[in-house]
């Protein structure tokens, strides 16, 4: 297996494999939706130049630097409660509070918007594109979850 180091100048991250140049660089979770935490892939320009079974094959220093760079990247904020739902001409409207502040969102399609990830978990993608997270159903309490079954 190369050897990889990750480093940081300014905003850009750069990969070094084998003790080679540095080469500007980009982190991607494998597979966000579903596996968040386990493989990622290293990007150079559109090029994957390492593909790695976690942060945890990673120096100390380039898994701080990893960490850091998919926590900007994957921003999610969890979902505490669901303050008020709506639907209005198929649209699903959301006011909720998260670990981030109150926060109001739009969903389309709950089917295809609404993700179920690890045991009762859920990733909602709003209209902008933006990832809120519900670490378990389960969890929330008794209004949020009226509130979340009347939309989907």
């Amino acid at each position: 297996m190369a050897l990889l180091r990750l480093s940081k100048k300014n905003d850009q991250l750069y990969a070094h494999i084998n003790n080679r140049a540095e080469m500007e660089a980009s982190l991607v979770w494998a597979r966000p939706s579903s596996a968040i935490g386990s493989e990622l892939s290293v990007f150079c320009g559109n090029e994957e130049v390492a593909f790695l079974e976690g942060v945890h094959v990673l120096d100390e220093e380039s898994r701080k630097i990893a960490l850091e760079e998919l926590s900007v990247r994957y921003f999610r904020p969890r979902i505490n409660k669901i303050i008020r739902t709506d639907v209005y001409i198929g649209n699903r409207y959301f006011r909720v509070d998260t670990d981030c502040g109150i926060r109001s969102f739009v969903i389309k399609n709950p089917y295809m918007d609404i993700k179920t990830v690890h045991k009762d978990g859920m990733l909602i993608n709003d209209v902008l594109g933006n990832l809120y997270l519900i670490p378990s159903f389960s969890e929330l309490d008794k209004e949020s979850k009226v509130q979340l079954e009347k939309v989907i």
